[in-house]
């Protein structure tokens, strides 16, 4: 029992001093200031020139971890220190001396590349993004009616077209029938100067010998 209980108070020690690097190295790269791990604290006196700043949505969990020392967490904490610096929160220059709230810790410089700062141009590209789809709506909107206009308009020649198409055909109707009753009228006058003829063709020799009659009886 008194082994496991030392070998957990080391396992401790060792985070401890592994998230004291950790923190320490994050103050260095984020705000150039150089701070040694023994002298990292979670709550930053008012002669520290750095704060922390914790993401709004994750400070529900971590804010109590920063109201104690670090010499007080569990390997939980720590691990949990570890895993969240730079993601879940990070340090800030203190801009007041008064570091006992985080909600007065001021915003990152913007020359760093800290998470804030992250999110404030992901922000500012979200705005430029949404102001981008604003303009290709008003741009749709414009072609789709355009657009419609032009099928408006194309089925207005449509239907223009099939009504001349359907007036044509109907002449072209009336015409057909009409000489169809021409040509039955040609036929039946063709017929009609056929027996015309037939019969002229009956009467011319009777008419000549009824003319060598009467020649005749004049004669005598």
């Amino acid at each position: 029992m008194e082994r496991k209980l030392r070998q957990s108070n080391v396992d401790r020690d060792q985070w401890r001093v592994l998230c004291r690097e950790r923190l320490s190295k994050h103050i260095q790269s984020t705000l150039g200031l150089n701070v040694k791990p023994s002298e990292v604290r979670l709550s930053p006196t008012p002669n520290d020139p750095y704060a922390w700043k914790i993401l709004p949505e994750k400070r529900r969990t971590l804010s109590e971890i920063f109201t104690k020392n670090l010499s007080q967490h569990s390997i939980n904490a720590y691990k949990a220190l570890c895993e969240g610096v730079g993601i879940s929160f990070e340090a800030v220059y203190a801009s007041t001396y008064d570091t006992s709230k985080l909600d007065q810790l001021t915003p990152v410089s913007p020359n760093d590349g800290s998470f804030s700062t992250k999110i404030d141009h992901l922000q500012s590209a979200n705005v430029k993004l949404q102001e981008e789809i604003e303009v290709w709506k008003e741009k749709a909107t414009t072609e789709s009616q355009r657009v419609k206009l032009a099928e408006e308009q194309h089925c207005g020649v449509r239907e223009r077209l099939e009504e001349q198409l359907r007036n044509m055909y109907e002449s072209n109707q009336q015409l057909r029938e009409q000489v169809e009753k021409y040509a039955a009228s040609t036929e039946y006058l063709k017929d009609m100067l056929a027996r015309c003829f037939e019969g002229l063709g009956t009467a011319l020799p009777v008419l000549e010998e009824m003319k060598k009659g009467v020649s005749s009886v004049v004669v005598s």
